[in-house]
Formats: structure tokens, C-alpha cells, sequence
């Protein structure tokens, strides 16, 4: 399962227009699955849980 939240700044502060603050968290369960097998045979693991946080500008 993953997830994202993204929060505008400037709806608490009139000078922070257009800055936000996003998160992004992916396998948040951190669960073991397959994310892929090949003609080979070979199969391979997904990604373990990753959280990202970003601040950013909207222009």
C-alpha cells in the first residue's frame, strides 16, 4: 500500500504562497512480494518500505 500527502503552506502564512510540504511513503506495510519473474525463471523482490519528504514552490 502506498500513500501521499501534500499540505499547501500558504494556508497558514499569506508569504508562504505556493510552498508546500509532500510526503510519499511507499510499501508502508513493508510487506515481502514478487514484483516480477522473467522468461529466465529468475523472479525478484519488491522495494522495501521508502518515506520521502519534499518541500517545494509552486511558480
Amino acid at each position: 500500500m502506498d500513500a501521499m500527502m501534500r499540505a499547501d503552506l500558504g494556508v497558514w502564512s499569506p508569504t508562504l504562497k505556493g510552498a508546500y510540504v509532500q510526503v510519499n511513503a511507499n510499501n508502508i506495510g513493508d510487506r515481502e512480494y514478487i514484483s516480477g519473474c522473467y522468461g529466465t525463471g529468475n523472479c525478484y523482490w519488491g522495494a522495501e518500505r521508502s518515506v520521502i519528504a519534499t518541500v517545494g514552490y509552486d511558480f
